[in-house]
C-alpha cells in the first residue's frame, strides 16, 4: 500500500479530530496545511479543499494531485492569504499544521474570513517550544485571543502526543456538539 493510499484511508485522521465519516455531508470543507494528501476523502458526501503553500512543489516532485482532482481541490496558498471569497467554507479544519505557519494571528484572521458565520472551525494544535520547521509557540491564550469571539472551545488535551516530548496536543472546536465520542 502506498503512503498516499494509506493517508487517504488514515483512520487516525477521524480519531484525532473526533469526527465521523459523515460529519460534513453537503458541506464545503477546507483542510488548512493539508500537505499533498487527499486526507479529506475520509469524509463522505462533501466538497473538499486541501490548502497548502507547497502544493505546487508537491506536484513538481511527483505527488499525483491530479489523480484526486475530481474528489478534492488542491490550492497552493499560504494560510495567511487564502485566495477565496469571504464566507466560502462551511467547515475549516486543520490538523498539526498551524504551528508551522509564519504568522498565527494573521492565519486565524484568514480562517475567520473564509469561514461562514455559523460555520465550524475545528483545530488540532500542537503546543511545544518552537523548532526550525514549527516556529509557532501556541497556547490556550493565543487561541482564545484570536478565535475566542467565535466561541471556540477546548475539546480535549493530551500531553506528549504526536512525538512532542513535553508538548501538548489540543483539540479546539466551535461546534463540539458535532464530535463523536473519542
Amino acid at each position: 500500500m502506498t503512503y498516499i493510499l494509506a493517508e487517504t484511508h488514515h483512520a487516525s485522521y477521524l480519531t484525532d479530530l473526533q469526527l465521523d465519516r459523515g460529519a460534513f455531508r453537503g458541506e464545503r470543507v477546507a483542510d488548512i496545511g493539508s500537505g499533498p494528501f487527499p486526507t479529506l476523502l475520509v469524509f463522505e458526501g462533501c466538497e473538499r479543499y486541501g490548502i497548502d503553500h507547497l502544493m505546487n512543489r508537491y506536484g513538481e516532485i511527483g505527488f499525483p494531485l491530479a489523480r484526486y482532482g475530481a474528489e478534492q481541490h488542491f490550492i497552493n496558498a499560504k494560510s495567511e492569504n487564502i485566495p477565496l471569497e469571504d464566507n466560502f467554507f462551511d467547515v475549516v479544519l486543520s490538523r498539526n499544521a498551524l504551528d508551522h505557519v509564519d504568522d498565527f494571528e494573521t492565519t486565524c484572521c484568514e480562517l475567520r474570513r473564509v469561514l461562514k458565520p455559523e460555520g465550524m472551525l475545528h483545530l488540532l494544535l500542537n503546543y511545544h517550544l518552537p523548532t526550525r520547521s514549527e516556529t509557532q509557540e501556541l497556547s490556550d491564550e493565543r487561541v482564545l485571543d484570536t478565535l475566542g469571539s467565535l466561541d471556540i472551545r477546548k475539546v480535549s488535551e493530551q500531553r506528549n502526543a504526536w512525538g512532542f516530548d513535553g508538548g501538548t496536543t489540543v483539540l479546539w472546536s466551535t461546534h463540539p456538539e458535532r464530535i463523536v465520542a473519542g
